[in-house]
């Protein structure tokens, strides 16, 4: 998990997505069975892991752009972004099921969570009113 650290600084070129539609959310949530960061060099796969519901990074050469997907509406404006910071939460059984994403300032933007074998995408959208 030390990567992330690597991934601080780059321009995400493309987002793939793919939804989960064996799960029905009641309050519009978003249930993803994988994320693809595409950057210029490499990509980032994020999944579940379906027994820990850790979240699980791996980093993967970069495929050709022609066969790679077109983004999904959820994350349009955070390509051509830079990363600023990446927060990661672990839990108390020491699992890693939360990350934090933020784009252009050193505040979250995107929040994923892994929770009954699915992530799930929360968008951040401003502090609390004082």
């Amino acid at each position: 998990m030390d990567e992330l650290n690597d991934y601080i600084g780059n321009v995400i070129k493309y987002i793939e997505i793919k939804i989960n539609t064996d799960f029905i959310s009641n309050n519009d949530d978003v249930f993803v069975d994988e994320i693809t960061l595409i950057f210029d060099d490499f990509e980032v796969l994020i999944t579940p892991d379906i027994d820990t519901d850790e979240i699980i990074l791996k980093k993967i050469m970069k495929r050709n752009l022609e066969t790679a997907v077109i983004p999904n509406n959820i994350f349009d404006k955070y390509v051509n972004k830079k990363i600023q910071m990446i927060w990661k939460g672990i839990n108390t059984q020491g699992y890693l099921d939360l990350l934090t994403f933020g784009f252009n300032q050193l505040k979250p933007d995107i929040l994923i969570l892994s929770e009954g074998s699915v992530l799930k995408i929360f968008k951040i959208t401003s502090p609390l009113p004082r």
